[in-house]
């Protein structure tokens, strides 16, 4: 979380986050509970890249749990979570 904080903390204001499932990852008990906390004031809206129907879950688990606050979807290419971004404003530049 201090990681995804540090990132964050770059920008003003909110920002919009476009998550490339690449590699498989989770999250501990006290991350999703920082997550469900802090969200909300950190980010805009999450897109999701999803590579598998397992991956999809996985959004979906986010949407309705720790991210469940702010607006989120899944996608299978990039081009599309950029489409549904324009309404949320810009990406931050990757860094």
């Amino acid at each position: 979380m201090s990681d995804i904080r540090e990132y964050l903390a770059q920008f003003d204001g909110k920002v919009s986050l476009l998550v490339l499932r690449e590699s498989y990852y989770s999250f501990s008990s006290e991350a999703l509970l920082i997550m469900t906390r802090e969200a909300g004031s950190m980010i805009n809206a999450v897109a999701y890249v999803d590579r598998s129907p397992q991956d999809k879950l996985l959004s979906e688990y986010a949407e309705k749990t720790y991210l469940r606050n702010i607006p989120v979807q899944s996608f299978q290419s990039q081009d599309e979570a950029a489409s549904w971004f324009e309404q949320y404003g810009p990406l931050p530049s990757r860094l």
